[in-house]
């Protein structure tokens, strides 16, 4: 499933640029403004989720490593990076 999304991405990136000079930075740049913001209201919205289920059950809910080292590592896109 994962190499098909690959498919489609790929094609979706060739008729977007196909007949345009894009810089690799500006490629980089554009790209970044489209997936950073989603991941980071995503990623408020779940510390808001574990933080609210830490307080109801004493525990959390999606992930065991709830600390700021990782809670860092999610805003860089490197969350594997300590485990």
């Amino acid at each position: 499933m994962v190499q098909v999304f690959w498919i489609i991405l790929g094609f979706f990136f060739a008729v977007v640029y196909l007949g345009r000079a894009v810089t690799i930075r500006q490629f980089v740049i554009h790209r970044f403004a489209r997936l950073y913001p989603l991941h980071f209201l995503t990623l408020l919205f779940v510390e808001l989720l574990q933080g609210l289920a830490l307080s109801l059950t004493g525990h959390t809910l999606f992930y065991e490593n709830y600390d700021w080292p990782h809670f860092a590592l999610q805003l860089g896109f490197v969350s594997d990076w300590l485990d």
